[in-house]
């Protein structure tokens, strides 16, 4: 009566990967240093990258920033007018 549950709880899937096109004698290519130059290169590539993509998301931030404020002060404008005209309606 231990084995009761309410819920089916499935198991997870097991399965035998036996990979086809590996070879544990040869070295791995990650694994072969690459001269100064070339990982200076690609370090200096990396660093590039990474500004840009932060610049770019940046501007996004701070062009969707704006457009929400933009839409706020609308709204608020709208609520103060329709606001003004329904207090202006019953006082005159």
């Amino acid at each position: 009566m231990s084995n009761f549950t309410f819920f089916h709880r499935p198991e997870a899937r097991k399965y035998n990967y036996k990979p086809q096109f590996y070879d544990p004698d040869k070295p791995d290519e990650k694994e072969v240093p690459a001269s100064d130059s070339e990982a200076a290169r690609a370090r200096e590539f990396a660093n590039h990258m990474h500004d840009s993509w932060d610049r770019r998301r940046q501007h996004k931030n701070q062009r969707q920033s704006s457009q929400k404020t933009i839409l706020w002060l609308l709204f608020i404008f709208t609520v103060l007018v329709v606001l003004f005209l329904y207090i202006n309606r019953f006082f005159t």
